[in-house]
């Protein structure tokens, strides 16, 4: 496929997802569990497209940090905080601010892909529902992983943030092919299981604790490898 075939079948998947995500948000509805199962079906309707299967297009999602990661450890450190609500009391819009550079870098990943020509990205941190717990998410993201990626590329730094060290194991468990941002490159998991350890050792120097949900995952990925 010529570059500019790929920028508009991006496009196309972009204003689909968008069609969407609208279409959700405007539903009356109270059973968040039907909106979750409603939001993987949307995009099941897009990945199973056979156009795309006969040209042998495959699916990349983006794993990226979104609600934690590097930048909110980083910033309790700089002000010699130790939980993150210390750090809201000194900066009420931490957590905003936080999501909106989060989310931002996470489409620049996903522009960044598709230089690597992968036309059909997946971008989680462009989907967004105010009912949804991280909880919810998750039971969105995780079939959309398992079942239609084909690859799953992780952003930098993805070892301090709690979706994406679970997004690691559920890619790792179901047997994914997994990239990194520099360079487009395989992982190694092994070296990145070293670098899930090193971030916890790092966190748990800033929180004096060490971080539950991180552990939990990295406990989880030292089972199966």
């Amino acid at each position: 496929m010529k570059l500019k075939d790929i920028i508009a079948l991006q496009e196309e998947v972009e204003r689909f997802v968008a069609e969407k995500r609208v279409q959700m948000e405007a539903i009356v509805n109270d059973d968040i569990d039907s909106q979750v199962i409603s939001t993987v079906s949307a995009f099941e309707c897009m990945i199973d497209c056979e156009v795309l299967k006969e040209r042998g297009i495959k699916v990349v999602y983006a794993s990226s940090p979104i609600t934690t990661g590097l930048l909110m450890y980083m910033e309790m450190e700089r002000h010699g905080v130790h939980s993150l609500e210390e750090l809201k009391v000194l900066k009420p819009d931490f957590m905003k601010d936080l999501m909106a550079r989060n989310i931002e870098d996470g489409k620049q990943f996903g522009r960044e892909i598709l230089s690597h020509k992968y036309p059909l990205i997946i971008v989680p941190g462009s989907f967004y529902n105010h009912n949804f717990t991280q909880q919810h998410y998750m039971g969105v993201w995780e079939p959309i992983v398992r079942e239609k990626s084909d690859i799953v590329a992780f952003n930098t730094n993805f070892h301090y943030s709690n979706g994406c060290v679970q997004e690691f194991f559920i890619s790792l468990h179901a047997g994914k092919e997994m990239r990194s941002r520099d360079g487009f490159k395989v992982l190694n998991p092994k070296e990145e299981f070293s670098k899930i350890e090193r971030a916890m050792t790092h966190v748990c120097h800033i929180t004096g604790s060490t971080p539950a949900e991180l552990h939990n995952w990295y406990q989880k990925i030292k089972g199966i490898l």
